[in-house]
């Protein structure tokens, strides 16, 4: 029974997390007068790459929820997306940090590389077969 508790607390957590990711969004949207939605549309394909990989890329699981709040209202394509969570090294990237810096970030470079390139291709395959 404890277990169930502690899932269910742990649920709960990144239900809000989440939550409030989505809040934030909407209320930097709303608070910069339509400008983020803006800046995303307006953006050419690449900058959008570049801004959720490097979002995904930061330490920690934020940056994902972060994404998934820009990708569910429209801001960020599916490829900038995937191309984000591929970037991704959640919680682990803090371990990394604490043993190995250097090499992590390298490894954190590279991903946010491999991110980029990967939502470009995916997008392409997207536009492509019409998916």
């Amino acid at each position: 029974m404890d277990a169930v508790i502690k899932i269910l607390k742990e649920t709960a957590q990144i239900s809000i997390l989440v939550a409030i990711m989505m809040i934030l969004v909407d209320a930097l949207n709303v608070l910069s007068k339509n400008k983020l939605q803006n800046f995303f549309i307006n953006a050419k394909k690449f900058k959008q790459y570049v801004l959720s990989s490097f979002i995904g890329a930061m330490p920690g699981c934020i940056g994902a929820f972060t994404n998934v709040s820009l990708y569910i209202h429209g801001l960020i394509s599916f490829g900038a997306l995937a191309g984000s969570m591929i970037a991704v090294s959640g919680d682990e990237a803090f371990v990394m940090l604490a043993m190995f810096p250097k090499e992590a970030l390298i490894l954190f470079f590279i991903l946010l590389i491999i991110g980029i390139f990967s939502g470009m291709l995916i997008d392409s395959f997207v536009k492509k077969f019409n998916i």
